[in-house]
């Protein structure tokens, strides 16, 4: 479903939310490659 497919009064509305929805999801890809970093950092200083 993209937004072209909307009612442009439809698409108004829901845009906002598609926003944040990926800026969720962005931060929390963010975090989640910060932990992997983070757990390589310290299996690597374990195997030291």
């Amino acid at each position: 479903m993209t937004l072209t497919s909307l009612p442009p009064r439809r698409s108004a509305r829901v845009r906002p939310y598609l926003l944040v929805v990926e800026r969720l999801h962005a931060a929390q890809a963010h975090a989640f490659g910060q932990l992997a970093g983070l757990a390589v950092l310290i299996s690597l200083g374990v195997s030291r």
